[in-house]
């Protein structure tokens, strides 16, 4: 990840994230914020994975001038 991918990190999804987790938490039935914070935490991974791993093969098909 270069420069802008982690700026935009640090400034939008960071925040995003954290207030998603806000809402979850604050929902008074069990079942539903267990199930939403599971689902958060999922998604995460997987963008994670995809940042990582994923992104960097394509670079050879699509290089950064």
């Amino acid at each position: 990840m270069d420069t802008p991918s982690l700026i935009f990190l640090a400034i939008f999804v960071i925040p995003f994230v954290v207030l998603l987790i806000w809402i979850a938490r604050k929902d008074k039935r069990t079942k539903t914020r267990q199930w939403g914070l599971l689902a958060l935490i999922a998604l995460i991974i997987a963008a994670l994975y995809v940042a990582f791993f994923i992104a960097p093969q394509y670079e050879t098909f699509f290089p950064n001038n």
